[in-house]
Order: structure tokens, then sequence, then C-alpha cells
């Protein structure tokens, strides 16, 4: 799920999670209470049960004012998206004039946006805060005299320049080192560590350390990679004199899988659109049927799996598949049920006196499936469950409930009370950041495989920062606490963009957010890994020296050369890549094509020409056609092919000796 990108100043719980009604009469609309959250505020499609929940919480906040039922908010001016000077982030124009800001204007994005050097008097000097926060930390120090502000994001300005035209600070060597490990805390040798656009790398040693020495301060993107392993990168910045310590966790590549299906009613085959499908295996996750009752989950990591598909007045279904390469169909029938589970309240023990106080919008899960949230305004909620035990858990901010309760046939009722939980990330104990976040290529596919470690159990969600380093576009994508991975699709080959992940807890944000970059491969690799055989070796058009080579892909889905022809070239060999199947290819010659039918190429046969009857058996590089003479030519691959229009025979055309591609023959006169 995404949405425009927030301010991390907002409470954020419920975010993550993609909204179950339990009411069949909610309304959408647009909410626009200024205090709301920025989740909320201002979001076209946002229900009246949301809203209601949201501003029952102030005392100024009517929802008949603030909810305008059935508006997008496209035609509403505080709902207007602009660049806020404060963050230089994208707001509502109501959220930026909360946080005390203005719009930026396109044309003054550079100049107010760009981070640069501020020196305040001789109080401050630092690279990397843009315009508004120069001028607020000046504020901040009591220092008002223009003369004694300076602010430079000029083009060229770097830290570098910062420190040495205004910082005057001496700059001194610095120094990276570290361990690599997998996922069991073992060490691991011979991975190679490289400083991104340093011309530096270096291979880590039996015990898994690395270190560079001799660094100038700046900011370095480090790439760890290991055959049989996820690839990582990390940014990191060395000040003067540092020796920063900073070590990898790799994560063994493996295979992965695809699973699709419809989900629909028993009665009449008729859609379930709304249905939660959840999964248990190598890992656990939730998707939830579109409007046609259809869901689809890729990149999966192979093994076998329990897929549960529920959804309130239907009874629940289960399935196991072992999940491999081939994608696979499953679909399920949902009977409709009279309600056979669990009524109740949610109440939260916010006194602490053990009674509890009924509370709406509290998050409900069942056997770690998320099923929707109490309603307004007492806090009801009803949960369809299926005869047998049942893991039973509410949260709500820091305050959680967990509860094993046997269902029987006949209905329940049964309160929930919520308590504070205790944890190492509970206040006052700082929240924990996420620690360890990886990014790496899906072989042969067009998406980002983001993968991260848990860092405590009081996280109630991630927000996900990703920028397109071209265009400087920004998105937000949100994660489940139950969620370790996710997969970006939206994405474009050969581009780079920055991730950086936050956890979210009921009452703060961990300072701290995660980051990783990746560039994408060459789209020439796209659909050409399989889990069974691994890479295609294949073909490309273009010049002498491109077709003189077979190509792969390495783990980053970039070219890589498998065979170089010319290495076969001798006294009238001429060698060329040729497609021997649809995953496979060779080098031909291409040499012979010329020779053997003289004179005049009266005396070629089709089998001589090919040295095969096939192309899959055919050894040399040419093609049997129709030529300006009474008979046909061998004529080389090479420049005579550079697609199936080339071919002027239907036998030539069909035998495809030249080229990676299919071709088929349409016969004129058909048409």
């Amino acid at each position: 799920m995404t949405c425009q990108k927030r301010g991390v100043f907002v409470l954020l719980l419920g975010l993550l999670l993609i909204v179950t009604s339990f009411s069949a009469t909610a309304v959408n609309g647009c909410y626009v209470y200024p205090l709301a959250r920025e989740d909320l505020y201002c979001q076209g499609g946002i229900s009246d049960t949301e809203a209601e929940a949201d501003c029952g919480q102030y005392d100024d906040c009517s929802i008949s004012q603030h909810f305008i039922p059935g508006s997008d908010c496209s035609s509403i001016p505080q709902c207007e998206q602009v660049t806020c000077n404060v963050d230089c982030e994208t707001h509502a124009v109501g959220i930026c004039q909360q946080l005390g800001g203005e719009a930026v204007p396109d044309e003054e994005y550079d100049a107010r946006c760009s981070p640069g050097c501020c020196k305040i008097s001789t109080l401050f000097c630092q690279f990397n805060l843009n315009q508004y926060e120069c001028t607020q930390k000046a504020q901040q120090l009591g220092v008002t005299a223009p003369s004694q502000i300076v602010f430079d994001n000029g083009a060229g300005m770097t830290l570098q320049e910062c420190n040495q035209l205004y910082c005057q600070a001496d700059l001194s060597p610095a120094s990276l080192r570290g361990y690599i490990k997998n996922e069991s805390s073992s060490f691991i040798e011979d991975a190679t560590i490289r400083l991104e656009g340093r011309a530096q790398q270096t291979s880590s040693t039996a015990s898994g350390a690395y270190e560079f020495s001799s660094l100038s301060p700046g900011t370095y993107l480090v790439q760890v990679e290991k055959e049989g392993y996820f690839s990582l990168s990390q940014s990191i910045f060395l000040s003067s004199s540092q020796n920063l310590e900073q070590n990898f966790t790799m994560v063994r590549a493996q295979g992965l899988g695809q699973v699709s299906g419809i989900i629909s009613r028993q009665e009449d085959g008729t859609a379930v659109p709304g249905a939660t499908v959840s999964w248990s295996g190598p890992v656990t996750g939730q998707i939830f049927t579109n409007a046609v009752g259809y869901y689809e989950l890729g990149n999966l990591p192979l093994g076998e799996y329990t897929f549960t598909v529920s959804k309130i007045g239907f009874t629940s279904q289960q399935q196991t598949r072992v999940l491999g390469s081939t994608p696979i169909t499953l679909n399920f029938q949902l009977g409709a049920i009279s309600f056979r589970g669990l009524r109740g309240v949610t109440a939260v023990d916010l006194d602490q006196t053990g009674s509890g106080i009924p509370t709406y919008g509290v998050s409900l899960y069942v056997d770690g499936i998320f099923k929707g949230y109490s309603q307004y305004p007492d806090g009801h909620f009803e949960l369809e469950l299926t005869v047998g035990e049942h893991q039973v858990e509410a949260s709500y901010q820091q305050y959680h409930s967990s509860e094993t309760l046997q269902i029987g046939e006949a209905s329940q009722e049964h309160d929930l009370l919520l308590t504070r939980y205790i944890g190492e990330c509970t206040p006052p104990n700082p929240p924990k950041d996420v620690e360890v976040f990886y990014a790496s290529p899906v072989l042969g596919k067009k998406e980002v495989f983001l993968q991260w470690i848990k860092p405590c159990p009081e996280v109630i969600g991630y927000r996900i920062e990703k920028k397109d380093t071209l265009t400087s576009e920004e998105e937000i994508i949100f994660a489940s606490p139950a969620e370790t991975f996710k997969t970006d699709s939206n994405v474009e080959w050969e581009k780079t963009y920055e991730y950086a992940i936050t956890a979210i807890y009921g009452e703060a944000i961990a300072e701290n957010a995660a980051e990783v970059t990746i560039t994408l491969g060459n789209q020439a690799c796209e659909e050409k890994h399989h889990s069974d055989t691994g890479w295609e070796t294949f073909c490309l058009i273009g010049n002498r020296d491109i077709r003189k080579t077979v190509w792969t892909c390495d783990n980053q889905n970039e070219l890589i050369p498998s065979l170089t022809c010319a290495d076969r070239d001798g006294p009238g060999d001429d060698y060329y890549c040729a497609q021997l199947s649809l995953r496979n290819a060779e080098c031909k010659n291409a040499g012979s094509c010329s020779l053997g039918g003289n004179p005049f190429g009266l005396y070629y046969s089709r089998d001589l020409c090919y040295g095969g009857a096939t192309a899959q058996e055919a050894e040399n590089y040419c093609y049997y056609d129709h030529s300006s003479s009474i008979v046909n030519q061998c004529q080389s691959c090479f420049p005579g092919v550079s697609s199936c229009f080339d071919y002027e025979s239907k036998d030539a055309c069909e035998t495809n000796n030249c080229l990676a591609a299919s071709c088929s023959w349409l016969d004129a006169a058909s048409n």
C-alpha cells in the first residue's frame, strides 16, 4: 500500500493496516479537521468510521463540519499538495501551515530546499541544512543580524567545500572496518566490499573482517556482495578522524514462487472482495482480495505453506501447498454462515485500575491476522471465528491484550481488557531503530526485494521512504508489524532508488532510519532467469562486437559475456552468437556460408548451408534463402539478418538460424 509522503511527527497508529470495516453502511469522503492525523487529513477515500474515531479525540472537532461525504479532497484548497519549506517534503497546505511553514514554488525549490553550508557567526557551522533549517538554527542561537548568517547551497557545494571555505576545519583521514556475517552469525569469507564510485574494494577475511583506511571524510555507498547471498548496500558518513565500525549481515539467496487465485461464494460463484488471504510457512503475511475477488502473491521463498482465507459472514477455508518455481493457482470458495464467534467491547486500562475504559479504534487480530477495529462509539466488535482454539489479540497505542479462547458452535460474549505492555522498547526506554535492512534485485525481474529484522515486539508497523535519485520523486510504503519483507514492483530498469525504513511504535517513531540504495540492472535480463536452470544464454541485435558475444546476466541483473565468439575465429572462420533453443545460445561459424557451393552458389544445398537439419543442429551461422538469382543462396546471418522481416522464404523464416527472437511466416495470400 502506498500514499503520499508524510511528516514524521504524526502518531501513526493503525496507519499500516488495510482497514476492514465492520459496517456495511460506511461512507467515504474527505476529513479536514486541522489537527487530524496526517494519514487521514485531506486523504480521499477515508471512511466516516475512521474520521469519527479520530475526531472523537478532540473537543472542538465535529464530524458534521469536518467530514465531507463523497469528496475526494481534490477541490478543497487546504488539501492541495505542496512542498513545505519546513522540511521540503510534500504535505497538504493545511499541514504545512500548522508546521509554521509555507509552500515552496517549483522555481524556488533548488534555492530553498537543496542542502547547503550554514554558518552562524562563530557559534555554528555545518553542512547539509536547507535554508529554513539554517534560519531556524540562527533564531535558536539568538543571532538575527543577516551579516552574521551565511547560507551557501550553490552548485558544487560539498561537505569538504563547506569545511574549507566557511568552517576552516582541518580534515584528517577516516577509516571504515567491520565484519560480514550470515543470518546464523557465522563469519563470511571472501565477500566483496566495494565503495561505490570510489574505485576501492576489498574482501573479507576468514574471520569475516574487512577494513578501509585513509579515507577522506564524506558520504560513501558501501556495496557488499557474495555469491549465494542477497547483495547489500549501505550509505555511511565518515567525519574527520572517525574510525567507524559497520557490520553487515547477509541473507542467503533462495528461489521465489508465485501464488494467485479467485475467492468466490460457494452458493453462486460470485466474487468475494475484501477477503483476507493469509499464509504461514517459510514466511508469513496476509493480503486482501480486490473488487473481483482476485489476489496475487509474488516472491515468496520456496517451501511448504498453509493458506487460509476468511471473511466475516463466511466459513474460513484452508489449503496446504508446496510452493515451487512454477506459479500455482489456488482458488477458494467460501460458504455464507450465520454469525458464530466472539462479540464484546474493547476497554483500555488507561488509569491502571484494572477496570478499563471502553475505547473504539482498537486493532483486532485473530491467530496473528488483522481483522479490523472495534467500533464507534463504545468499542464494540464482532469476530467471526471457526470452532476451536484461537489466539485473540488487541492493540491500542502502547496497550495490548492477548488471550487464548475456545470457540464453540454458539456465539460468545467476551470483553477484551488492554493493559500497558512493558518491554525493552516501552517508555521510558527509547524505541529501537531497524538495524538490519537489505535491498536486493529479484533475478530476472523488474523488482526490488526489501527485507529487514524486527527490532522490538512493540513495533506496530514500518514506514519505508523511497526516492528515485534521478527525478527526486518520492513515495511512502507502509508495512504491517507482521511483515519482515516487501517486494517493490513500482521501479524502472537502470534507475537508482534509495530506501529508508523507520520502525513505528504506539507513541513514538524510532529516531533513525536504516537506509539502503540499489540500482536496477539491464532490461535485457528481464525474464531471463529460471529457478530450475538459472540464467539463460542469449544473443542481442547490434553491431558486430555485440553479435559476436553470447550474453547472460549476473545476480545484479547486469549483462555479462558468457562466450566471446571472436576467440574461436581463425583463417576462414568468423563466429557469431546463435540461439540454439529458447534458453541457450552458442557461437556458430559464418565463415563457411560462402564456401562449398561454387560456382555461383549453384551447388548449395540446405543441409550443406546449415550444417544440420534444424537451427538446433546447425553448425554454421548461415541461412538458406531466396536470392536475386534463380537459385537459393547460403548467406551469412551477419549482417544479412537483423529481424524476422529480413527472411525471404518460409523455410528460412521458420528455421530461423540467425535470431534469438521467434519468427513465424505469414502467407500474404492468406490475407
